[in-house]
């Protein structure tokens, strides 16, 4: 959910559309056209009691476009289960809220995933197949948290420009009550995601380490956000390129496996996200 979209999805409540490149209830209008069709006569009556032929494909096409015009303004659609991927959630630290982070996937060869995020109240079940999100300008989140029930969120810009600083731009937005900051980057380069099993972990002057009889990897939390699986924790790391800080972030990934159960409770300080398998 950290790399930037083809094109930027714009930071609305969710609803369904065309221009925002969500997926069209397709199968919907396919059971409409087959009812409508066998609803159309295939005769007409004029005064004087003449006779002509109905243009059925003329009027079918008419409807047609007339509900879907309709479809563009209401909330009508309901996604696929297939359609929803990489959901994450982070609980606020007040057990006021939870937030969820996820992707619909388009159904359509020409659109893009929206990067949508959806908060509720603690422990409420969301519903992940209505429109009722918020749609995640730029790329997805690659950090998120919660100051005061209020959200602080990092996203990478999908426009490329030198900055003279990092972030180059700040949005505040208001969801369900809930004040969204959005600090956003611009991304300089980014890795393939690197492998380790680990051994122990612990906490050494704000930063994690884990490590195995051979190695271990050092992340500084304060630049890193941490996602926990069932079997797997993940981390992202973010910083300005050493060389060109003014273009971007260099941003680098992790997946870590224990090699024995472990209990990562004292993680929860740093407000790591929840893996959710769908």
């Amino acid at each position: 959910m950290i790399f930037p979209n083809d094109r930027p999805a714009p930071p609305t409540v969710g609803k369904p559309s065309l221009l925002s490149h969500d997926v069209l209830p397709t199968a919907a209008f396919g059971a409409f056209r087959v009812g409508a069709k066998k609803l159309l006569p295939e005769t007409t009556t004029k005064p004087g009691g003449r006779y002509r032929q109905c243009n059925q494909k003329h009027a079918m096409n008419k409807i047609f476009a007339f509900f879907l015009i309709i479809s563009l303004f209401c909330n009508c659609s309901k996604y696929e289960k297939s359609q929803i991927t990489d959901i994450e959630k982070l609980s606020s630290p007040s057990k006021q809220f939870d937030v969820y982070l996820y992707s619909v996937e388009s159904g359509m060869s020409f659109g893009s995933n929206v990067n949508a995020l959806q908060i509720v109240k603690y422990q409420e079940k969301p519903d992940f197949y209505n429109a009722d999100f918020f749609r995640v300008s730029n790329s997805g989140p690659f950090q998120i948290k919660w100051e005061n029930n209020n959200l602080t969120i990092k996203t990478i810009s999908h426009i490329r420009t030198v900055a003279e600083k990092q972030p180059f731009k700040t949005e505040f937005l208001t969801y369900k009550g809930v004040e969204i900051r959005n600090d956003i980057y611009t991304q300089f380069s980014g890795t393939a995601t690197t492998e380790l099993k680990f051994r122990d972990f612990y906490e050494k002057n704000e930063n994690i380490v884990f490590k195995n009889d051979m190695d271990s990897l050092v992340f500084d939390i304060n630049k890193s956000q941490i996602s926990i699986g069932f079997n797997y924790i993940e981390v992202t790391t973010f910083k300005p390129n050493k060389f060109y800080k003014n273009r971007g972030l260099d941003l680098e990934f992790y997946k870590l496996f224990p090699i024995k159960k472990m209990n990562f409770s004292k993680l929860e300080k740093y407000q790591p996200l929840t893996i959710i398998k769908n």
